[in-house]
């Protein structure tokens, strides 16, 4: 990928700068194949719902957040508790933030203003979460285009974007998931970059995981070797595999042991690990 020139997102040192021109440019793939659909009213805006935090059952610890896939696609946010919000005729992006109570800043850190996500994230406008009722009926939209089809990896049902006052609009939750569904098959020139940089991360932490195992440790001190080579970004497990099994791994506190199992065919190892393991970066998946 040439150096990016605009907005981008990085994390620094040697990693790979990704230009916010990736987003911008799917929302716009996303709107062209809109405006050909027949079915699309013109005034049409797209409506989406990223990701919530949650914690750890009824403790107020946070787990780990990741943000919705599609929502990612479409903006790179990687803040939990936005929507946002793609005018399907001019293109135009709207990003709607939470409106964070003054108490975050003790434990949290400095709030950010409107101005400060408009320029990290590249949209036209950005407006608060809770005014999104508001913001949108001043826009008179004709249909509010939301997301919900089946993952046909999973068989579960992806988030529709929902909000106090959705009621009001005219909603049509059943064309936007085929033609999103059909930009994200299809992957740009940056889409790609970002793909084959974290297939090279990736590979870089299976290769130290391989020289690191010997007989008798255990599955944590491995995947903590592939992590620190992946930046802490290597999503999956290491499991240690007994021979002959399928998909069956050792418990995770237990040690990678070399079994005996007379009778196999010489090609097989007589142990071997699975590592269903990848990076990922830019704060989302890109597949």
């Amino acid at each position: 990928m040439a150096a990016a020139t605009g907005p981008s997102f990085w994390l620094g040192n040697e990693t790979l700068k990704v230009p916010l021109a990736l987003f911008a440019l799917n929302r716009q793939r996303l709107c062209e194949r809109l405006r050909k659909n027949p079915a699309v009213q013109a005034g049409s805006v797209v409506v989406l719902q990223g990701g919530e935090e949650t914690q750890r059952y009824c403790t107020d610890t946070g787990v780990l957040f990741r943000q919705e896939s599609f929502f990612h696609w479409a903006f790179g946010v990687t803040e939990p508790g936005c929507y946002g919000v793609i005018d399907v005729d001019t293109g135009k992006s709207t990003l709607f933030v939470p409106r964070l109570p003054a108490s975050h800043a003790t434990w949290m850190g400095k709030i950010h203003s409107k101005e400060h996500f408009k320029e990290k994230y590249a949209v036209d406008d950005v407006q608060y979460a809770d005014e999104i009722a508001s913001v949108l009926t001043s826009q008179k939209p004709s249909v509010l285009l939301t997301l919900r089809g089946v993952n046909t990896d999973s068989g579960s049902v992806c988030r529709e974007a929902s909000f106090d006052g959705i009621s009001k609009f005219k909603v049509n939750n059943t064309i936007l998931h085929p033609e999103i569904v059909e930009c994200r098959v299809f992957k740009t020139d940056m889409e790609l970059e970002v793909l084959r940089y974290t297939n090279k991360i990736s590979s870089e932490a299976h290769r130290e995981v391989m020289k690191a195992v010997k007989v008798g440790m255990k599955e944590y001190e491995l995947e903590r070797a592939g992590t620190a080579c992946a930046l802490g970004e290597l999503q999956g497990v290491v499991r240690a595999q007994q021979a002959g099994g399928s998909l069956h791994s050792c418990p995770t506190e237990g040690p990678c042991k070399k079994p005996s199992t007379p009778g196999l065919p010489s090609e097989i190892p007589p142990g071997f690990l699975d590592i269903p393991a990848a990076c990922i970066w830019a704060g989302g998946q890109l597949v």
